[in-house]
Protein backbone atom coordinates (compact mmCIF):
# COMPACT_ATOMS: atom_id res chain seq x y z
CA UNK A 1 0.00 0.00 0.00
CA UNK A 2 2.80 2.44 0.89
CA UNK A 3 4.41 1.77 -2.63
CA UNK A 4 1.11 3.05 -4.33
CA UNK A 5 0.65 5.80 -2.30
CA UNK A 6 3.93 6.74 -3.41
CA UNK A 7 3.36 6.30 -6.94
CA UNK A 8 0.04 8.43 -6.50
CA UNK A 9 2.29 11.26 -4.95
CA UNK A 10 5.13 10.98 -7.53
CA UNK A 11 1.85 11.51 -10.35
CA UNK A 12 0.51 14.59 -8.55
CA UNK A 13 3.62 15.98 -8.45
CA UNK A 14 4.22 15.51 -11.81
CA UNK A 15 0.95 17.24 -12.73
CA UNK A 16 1.90 20.30 -10.78
CA UNK A 17 5.38 20.66 -12.38
CA UNK A 18 3.57 20.61 -15.48
CA UNK A 19 0.65 22.76 -14.11
CA UNK A 20 3.92 25.43 -13.22
CA UNK A 21 5.03 24.94 -16.61
CA UNK A 22 1.86 26.25 -17.82
CA UNK A 23 1.68 29.00 -15.84
CA UNK A 24 4.75 30.03 -16.79
CA UNK A 25 4.23 30.00 -20.08
CA UNK A 26 1.09 31.66 -20.26
CA UNK A 27 3.19 34.28 -18.19
CA UNK A 28 6.11 34.87 -20.28
CA UNK A 29 3.65 34.82 -23.47
CA UNK A 30 1.58 37.48 -21.65
CA UNK A 31 4.53 40.06 -20.94
CA UNK A 32 5.87 39.40 -24.30
CA UNK A 33 2.49 41.11 -25.91
CA UNK A 34 1.56 37.43 -27.85
CA UNK A 35 -1.88 37.21 -25.57
CA UNK A 36 -3.93 39.36 -23.86
CA UNK A 37 -4.51 39.29 -20.11
CA UNK A 38 -7.94 38.04 -20.12
CA UNK A 39 -6.58 35.42 -22.84
CA UNK A 40 -3.94 34.70 -20.23
CA UNK A 41 -6.47 34.27 -17.32
CA UNK A 42 -8.71 32.12 -19.48
CA UNK A 43 -6.13 29.45 -20.44
CA UNK A 44 -4.26 30.12 -16.63
CA UNK A 45 -8.28 28.67 -15.58
CA UNK A 46 -8.75 26.44 -18.13
CA UNK A 47 -5.01 24.79 -17.08
CA UNK A 48 -5.92 24.96 -13.14
CA UNK A 49 -9.26 22.90 -13.78
CA UNK A 50 -7.10 20.59 -15.87
CA UNK A 51 -4.51 19.71 -13.10
CA UNK A 52 -7.61 19.76 -10.47
CA UNK A 53 -9.48 16.83 -13.36
CA UNK A 54 -5.87 15.13 -13.08
CA UNK A 55 -5.01 14.70 -9.55
CA UNK A 56 -9.13 13.95 -9.16
CA UNK A 57 -8.52 11.07 -11.34
CA UNK A 58 -5.47 9.70 -9.51
CA UNK A 59 -6.85 10.19 -6.66
CA UNK A 60 -9.69 7.71 -7.67
CA UNK A 61 -7.25 5.40 -9.26
CA UNK A 62 -5.63 5.13 -6.24
CA UNK A 63 -8.77 4.51 -4.46
CA UNK A 64 -9.84 1.89 -6.39
CA UNK A 65 -5.85 0.31 -6.40
CA UNK A 66 -6.24 0.18 -2.70
CA UNK A 67 -9.84 -1.79 -2.41
CA UNK A 68 -7.80 -4.59 -4.66
CA UNK A 69 -4.85 -4.20 -2.33
CA UNK A 70 -7.45 -5.09 0.55
CA UNK A 71 -8.74 -7.83 -0.87
CA UNK A 72 -5.54 -9.48 -1.52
Amino acid sequence: MKVAHQYAESARVAARHVRRDGMESLKKSEKAGDIGQDDSRQQSDRVQKMTDETIAEIDKLLSVKEGEIMQV
